[in-house]
């Protein structure tokens, strides 16, 4: 029988000659040694298939796949997920550098916790310049309402259990959800009933980037925003809603002013009309996962109609689908 990979490490890059290097060697240089790298080259136009074929030329744990145009990297990384042999699958960008014990530290917290479907940690960031220790700093245990506030989990320092993702079906690939496919995925693990966790301590070196900012990119985020409130049950109660009630009733108050400038942006001149629709549904607990399409709000648009295959289905979730083992 054939042994299984403890780890694969998925990875897409797209033209990253100047830091592929550096990315790699930092798993290569990984205290845990029972891994594999598996990097999908997204149509690159600069030296990285040529320095790829090096780094497999001396490193038989480092397998490359080639795209034949353009996918982008959600469909780079489903691609490398297939090819995936490993019981755990962990992410990494070619820009990163992971420090020497991130993978251990997040394999040996899956081993011992069952109760969590995925793992990541904390940051140092880097601008280029300097490193600034800590960075984005995330909460231990995120709950379904701290998704009001963003993404909970560093994408390139996740690692997930192979069948988490097997659920999911990998990342979504749509329009809508390209440069947000992490946060898209994490609250439709979320939703399913999958729970993540951030060791409290630096696991890597993370560039910082600011070209998400861009106006285009924040539209696209409203978007996946508001399919993933609805399937956490944040939407249409806002502040009273079952998952954001109790204790935290400040924090879910602000949450709620988050997902209405989430609404006017998604909805724009028909903003209005749609919080008065909401407004409606107050206080109501939701029937399934799919509440948003329930209530008939389905048709998200911004200037257009959006398909719901490119910013999430909101399907139910199939009873008996798999989960962590103290799940319910």
């Amino acid at each position: 029988m054939e042994r299984q990979v403890r780890v694969s490490v998925i990875m897409g890059v797209y033209n990253g000659e100047k830091t592929l290097n550096a990315a790699i060697q930092s798993i290569v240089d990984q205290t845990m040694t029972d891994w594999e790298l598996i990097i999908c080259n997204d149509c690159s136009t600069d030296r990285t298939g040529e320095l790829l074929r090096e780094w497999m030329g001396r490193e038989p744990r480092i397998r490359c796949l080639e795209n034949a145009s353009n996918m982008r990297l959600a469909a780079s990384l489903n691609r490398c997920i297939e090819a995936a042999e490993g019981k755990y699958i962990a992410r990494m960008d070619d820009d990163d550098i992971s420090y020497p014990e991130r993978l251990w530290l997040e394999a040996d917290f899956l081993d011992r916790h069952p109760e969590y479907g995925f793992v990541s940690g904390q940051i140092d960031g880097f601008d280029g310049k300097r490193l600034i220790p800590d960075y984005w700093h995330r909460k231990e245990k995120p709950e379904k309402k701290d998704f009001l506030s963003g993404s909970q989990f560093v994408h390139p320092a996740v690692m997930f259990r192979r069948e988490c993702l097997e659920e999911m079906g990998g990342y979504r690939t749509g329009k809508s959800t390209r440069r947000m496919e992490d946060y898209d995925l994490f609250m439709r693990l979320y939703a399913s009933g999958y729970k993540g966790y951030n060791i409290q301590k630096p696991l890597m070196r993370y560039t910082i980037s600011t070209e998400k900012d861009k106006y285009r990119f924040r539209i696209d985020e409203a978007k996946v925003r508001w399919q993933g409130y609805c399937r956490l049950g944040l939407m249409p109660w806002g502040a009273d809603s079952p998952a954001a009630s109790g204790a935290d009733s400040q924090e879910a108050a602000a949450g709620a002013q988050n997902a209405k400038r989430v609404i006017r942006t998604v909805y724009g001149r028909d903003s209005n009309l749609k919080l008065q629709q909401l407004e409606r549904y107050r206080g109501m607990r939701p029937q399934h996962s799919g509440e948003g399409t329930a209530h008939g709000l389905s048709d998200i648009s911004c200037g257009q109609r959006v398909a719901g295959a490119a910013v999430g289905r909101t399907e139910e979730i199939p009873a008996g689908s798999r989960r962590c083992a103290d799940q319910k």
